[in-house]
C-alpha cells in the first residue's frame, strides 16, 4: 500500500509485489479498477483509492484500505489502522472491529468483487493497460480451456489473464477474514 493515503496515482506501474495485474474501468465503478497477483497467487483489487482488498492464498482478506483506515486480519478479525501525523513521526491508532461492522464490510466487498465479476463475463469493461512477467503468463495461459469471450478484440495473453481474475473471484464465494496480515 501507499506510504501517503493520497498517493495511489499510478498502481499499474509501482505495484511490483503484483507480477501480474491490469488496470481496467468497468461501468459499474467511477474510478479505475488494479487487480493483480503476487507470485503466490495472493490476488489484490484497488478500486481506486478505496477500497482496496488484499487476500491470501486461501482467498481470505488479509489486509485492505477502507474509510482512511488500513485493515489488517488478525486471528480473524479486522483491524483498522489511523494514521496520526505529528511533527516528529507517524503514530497508527488501533481501531478493533466488531462482528456486526466486519460482516457488513465483507457484504459490501462482496457485492463489489461480485459487480466486477459479472462487468468481466459479460465484457463490460475496458482494459486500460497490463503488466504480466512472462513465466507466469506461459503458465496461465496453458490452463486456460476456453476463449474468453469478454474480450473479443483483445490479445490472447489479455484475454487469458481477465480469465484468470474472473476465475479467481469467481472462486473467492463468501468472504472470510484471515488468521493475520500475512500472505500465505
Amino acid at each position: 500500500m501507499a506510504r501517503h493515503e493520497a498517493d495511489r496515482e499510478d498502481l499499474l506501474r509501482e505495484a511490483t509485489a503484483l507480477v501480474d495485474r491490469v488496470e481496467l474501468r468497468t461501468d459499474a465503478e467511477p474510478d479505475p479498477v488494479v487487480v493483480g497477483f503476487r507470485r503466490d497467487g495472493c490476488g489484490s483489487v484497488y478500486f481506486g483509492a478505496e477500497p482496496v482488498y488484499q487476500f491470501n492464498s486461501s482467498g481470505q482478506l488479509r489486509r485492505g484500505y477502507h474509510g482512511g483506515q488500513l485493515l489488517k486480519a488478525e486471528a480473524g478479525r479486522l483491524i483498522g489502522l489511523t494514521r496520526r501525523r505529528t511533527a516528529n513521526q507517524v503514530q497508527l491508532l488501533r481501531d478493533e472491529w466488531d462482528a456486526q461492522r466486519t460482516v457488513a464490510f465483507l457484504l459490501d466487498a462482496h457485492r463489489r468483487l461480485e459487480r466486477l465479476r459479472q462487468s468481466l463475463a459479460e465484457g463490460r469493461f475496458t482494459l486500460i493497460g497490463q503488466v504480466v512477467t512472462p513465466a507466469s503468463a506461459d503458465t496461465w495461459q496453458r490452463d486456460a480451456s476456453e476463449p474468453c469471450a469478454a474480450v473479443a478484440g483483445q490479445g490472447a495473453g489479455d484475454a487469458a489473464l481477465i480469465q484468470r481474475i474472473a476465475r479467481w473471484l469467481e472462486s473467492l464465494g463468501a468472504l472470510t477474514v484471515a488468521a493475520s496480515p500475512h500472505a500465505e
